[in-house]
């Protein structure tokens, strides 16, 4: 797999956990846990999705 995907998996991981946060928290954890690391992975993972675009651009 590319870099590339992986960000983008990553991303949409991120999102869902985002939006599924209140599905999840009934079995696992806290409701604001989930929200947390959702809006985490989502940064992190949008972040490198833009760095490795820009950067196979410039190359």
């Amino acid at each position: 797999m590319t870099k590339r995907k992986i960000w983008i998996i990553l991303f949409i991981i991120g999102i869902v956990m985002i939006l599924g946060a209140s599905e999840f928290s009934r079995f696992l954890a806290n409701e604001i846990n989930w929200y947390t690391a959702g809006i985490i992975l989502s940064i992190v993972s949008g972040l490198g999705l833009l760095f490795e675009m820009y950067f196979r651009r410039n190359k």
